[in-house]
């Protein structure tokens, strides 16, 4: 419904931190995006530049040099849950995901039955393979995967703000 409706000519669209709104002229389905339009605006934190220092060992403790960090990036206000989910994402990245187990049809046993059915009166068994015995097989064990997912753009651009 939001495409339709920015096919229209109507409503707002964000570029980066710039809002442009669209002017319609008449023909269908012809817009035209204006400089005028695309207003750019600091948020309130945005501020002044920064200065920092730079040293060239961390031993002496001596500065060499001073810099200025843009205000717009490094007054920015920390976002915890994005940053989370940042590392979160580069953690399940590097995550090997080896981990593993045999299942009943991957141990190395006999697929003979232990014993008769009858007469025995002892409990039926199939094999040995079987998870209840010693050495068997692992139920619903993990195998090997990967863990990694797609992060959202937007979210990796919110939680280090680099614009």
């Amino acid at each position: 419904m939001l495409r339709s409706l920015f096919r229209d000519g109507f409503g707002l669209r964000s570029y980066g931190g710039m809002v442009a709104s669209k002017r319609w002229y008449g023909k269908a389905e012809s817009f035209v995006f204006h400089p005028d339009d695309m207003v750019s605006k600091l948020p309130e934190w945005a501020g002044s530049d920064r200065e920092a220092l730079v040293y060239q060992s961390i031993e002496d403790f001596v500065p060499s040099s001073m810099l200025t960090l843009n205000g717009a990036i490094y007054n920015a206000p920390v976002r915890m849950d994005l940053v989370q989910a940042s590392v979160r994402w580069q953690r399940c990245r590097w995550r090997a995901g080896t981990a593993s187990t045999q299942d009943r049809s991957e141990v190395s046993r006999s697929g003979k039955k232990p014993w008769p059915q009858k007469g025995m009166g002892r409990a039926r068994h199939g094999t040995r393979r079987s998870p209840l015995f010693v050495g068997g097989g692992v139920v619903h064990g993990p195998k090997p995967r990967d863990y990694s997912f797609p992060l959202p753009r937007m979210v990796s651009f919110s939680a280090i703000p680099l614009h």
